[in-house]
């Protein structure tokens, strides 16, 4: 939530002390970021954990099954691009930012999928340990920031039709 208080106001141009606005959205958000992370930390376990579940079955539903909790997974993960960069813009409370988050998602589906092809590269290189290996020193480095601004340009023109 912090990186994201930044990054917004630097990609609006608002940006004063970089160090000391971090640290005031760190300690300001750091309750809910926490409450939110948990959440989706957890129900985006408990949706793998049933996927490998019903693989793992021989009914004729199971494929079905399988479907059904892959779209609520992408529907949390989407949720989860946007619900902390509606933290660190607005005020409200943990059960709000998931709702607004979800609607977001839907609403703005072409800038949700345009969320998910930027952090796709991240999911393929833990896929690969080859990739991993090299590629972690750059996205510790560089990638990690650079991910954050392009995906809060992406995120303004969401966010600013909210204000």
């Amino acid at each position: 939530t912090a990186l994201y208080y930044v990054v917004l106001k630097m990609v609006k141009n608002e940006e004063s002390y970089i160090i000391r606005s971090y640290f005031h959205s760190f300690c300001g958000n750091l309750r809910q970021s926490t409450t939110l992370w948990l959440l989706l930390l957890t129900t985006g376990s408990l949706v793998s954990y049933d996927i490998s579940i019903c693989a793992q079955l021989d009914s004729p539903y199971a494929k079905t099954c399988q479907t059904l909790l892959a779209f609520i997974g992408l529907i949390i993960l989407a949720s989860a691009f946007y619900a902390f960069p509606v933290l660190a813009r607005f005020d409200n409370t943990v059960r709000l930012i998931l709702k607004n988050a979800v609607l977001m998602a839907a609403a703005h589906l072409p800038s949700t999928i345009l969320l998910f092809l930027l952090y796709i590269g991240l999911l393929i290189m833990l896929r690969f340990p080859v990739m991993m290996i090299s590629g972690i020193y750059f996205y510790l480095f560089i990638g990690v920031s650079a991910t954050a601004w392009i995906a809060s340009l992406i995120l303004r023109r969401v966010l600013d039709r909210y204000v």
